[in-house]
């Protein structure tokens, strides 16, 4: 069975990670530094408390230098309430595979986390072959929020070179199940790993979370499988801040609100010139928001690519109406969020809407790519995507009345087929592409198909295209689109616009 594969039975997922298939992972040679937990009085039975002979484990490995602490097959129950377990330099935190299981106490109460460091720089930490099941349903008393009771699992925020690699974080409820983040951090790496949510109790029963949250130089998130259900609200699969070099590759999300954010460094992080962000190969599955990218105000996010993924949409609890597949976020007033973006592509991704034709929806936003940020955005490259079923709008270039340039758009060879179905979306956003009364330089939607195959409902009332940016716009084209079948759609374009070759109404 492929890593990290979610089968559905009778309306249950159950989850299967490579950890389920390495029970018989061959401990640590006699030869290396090794610390067995149950030499240090651990049981592993599930009943008794082990978390004192852990932290006995721990601190023998501390003393010498570094070293294994071993975990043989076993559920070994652990109280973070009591403290978490502290991690220095030059440890392997390994277990046998899915049968090495690390369980949460019932009526723990609250806690932080699980897994902390030492209070200097740290490097070459890795946590391998382990089940961590934090055992939301037996702790009813915690009350989950980001300040006093986050329930994380691993935080770093000073190291240079962390692996986590064949780790089965099943069942975890915290605003985080793994923070790799800081303002030195560098190196990290997060494989073939299970990420299963279940939201835990709370007084905020719409608490955030994000699975994995990094903020590092030289990021690999790769082969990890994120799963829940919709009943869960899980929010955010994978949230990604700094680099440079940030590789997101071939996860999969099934059921979470939102599978990716890419964010430039946060305030009081120092600001990084690129981040080298490559975002590709991901199957983000039942979800409202594939990829979101953030702009810190005073900072410009640049260099992100976003290529050969494959996003399925789906209505969910908490983003009821809306369904983005691209967004340059835009905060609210003074919300910190209106920095600049340059160099972004998004190239070659599959955005599929159609589940939602079977949906009760009431459409308030929609769209494959929603390129209307607070900041400016350069250099934006939209090429051979497929935007399936949108309910409201395939393309969106500009915010209506903001200020902000978009320079230097190019919109080609992409597939637009069947935007603008549902009757709820604001009339004018139901089109295939939108430009919006922006502020708009260089701006090229050519050589694009537009297509209406009548299988979700009548088109006649949405656009093939609705192009009237601001008039202070400079060459802005939409030239050689193909619109199959002439007629399906409206057509309102500014005739300022350059459309004399190809596209027609």
């Amino acid at each position: 069975m492929a890593i990290g594969a979610a089968v559905r039975t009778a309306g249950m997922v159950v989850v299967v990670s490579l950890a389920a298939c390495a029970s018989n992972a061959t401990p640590p040679s006699s030869t290396a530094r090794s610390f067995d937990v149950r030499a240090y009085g651990a049981t592993g039975n599930g009943r008794t408390d082990d978390t004192g002979a852990i932290r006995a484990a721990l601190a023998a490995a501390e003393s010498a230098g570094g070293g294994t602490i071993y975990f043989p097959a076993g559920i070994y129950l652990i109280d973070p309430a009591l403290g978490e377990f502290v991690v220095d330099s030059r440890m392997t935190i390994l277990g046998s595979g899915a049968h090495s299981i690390l369980r949460v106490r019932n009526d723990a109460g609250e806690y932080n986390l699980i897994f902390g460091q030492a209070a200097h720089r740290i490097s070459n930490v890795a946590f391998l072959h382990l089940r961590v099941d934090q055992n939301p349903l037996g702790n009813p008393h915690s009350n989950i929020n980001p300040l006093t009771d986050a329930e994380n699992v691993i935080q770093l925020y000073d190291f240079d070179g962390i692996t986590i690699d064949d780790v089965a974080f099943d069942e975890e409820p915290g605003i985080q199940a793994v923070v790799l983040a800081g303002p030195r951090a560098s190196g990290a790496t997060i494989e073939h790993s299970t990420f299963h949510f279940h939201r835990g109790a709370s007084s905020n029963p719409y608490y955030d979370n994000s699975s994995v949250y990094t903020e590092a130089a030289r990021v690999l998130i790769a082969q990890n499988h994120f799963v829940s259900t919709n009943a869960e609200n899980a929010v955010t699969a994978i949230e990604v801040h700094g680099g440079p070099d940030i590789d997101v590759a071939k996860n999969e999300a099934l059921e979470f609100q939102i599978g990716i954010n890419v964010v430039n460094s946060t305030l009081g992080n120092p600001d990084v010139e690129d981040a080298h962000a490559v975002i590709e190969e991901n199957r983000l599955l039942e979800t409202t928001q594939a990829f979101d990218l953030w702009s810190v105000t005073g900072r410009t996010l640049r260099d992100v690519i976003v290529r050969h993924n494959r996003v399925t949409m789906e209505q969910h609890r908490q983003y009821v109406n809306t369904w983005l597949g691209v967004t340059f976020v835009r905060g609210a007033e003074r919300s910190g969020i209106d920095g600049a973006f340059d160099r972004v592509t998004v190239e070659d991704n599959v955005f599929d809407f159609r589940r939602l034709y079977t949906e009760k929806i009431a459409t308030l936003e929609a769209a494959g790519i929603d390129a209307e940020p607070k900041g400016a955005l350069h250099r934006l490259s939209v090429l051979r995507n497929e935007f399936l079923a949108s309910p409201a709008t395939g393309l969106r270039i500009g915010a209506p009345t903001q200020t902000p340039q978009l320079q230097e758009v190019v919109v080609a060879g992409n597939t637009i087929a069947d935007a603008g179905w549902d009757s709820h979306a604001p009339a004018r956003t139901r089109a295939a592409v939108l430009l919006e009364p922006a502020w708009l330089t260089d701006v090229h939607v050519d050589h694009n198909s537009i297509v209406g195959t009548g299988r979700f409902g009548d088109l006649r009332r949405a656009f093939s295209a609705w192009a009237h940016p601001l008039p202070i716009s400079a060459n802005v084209t939409l030239r050689n689109d193909r619109i199959i079948p002439h007629g399906v759609m409206q057509f309102s374009v500014d005739e300022r616009i350059v459309n004399t070759r190809g596209t027609r109404p």
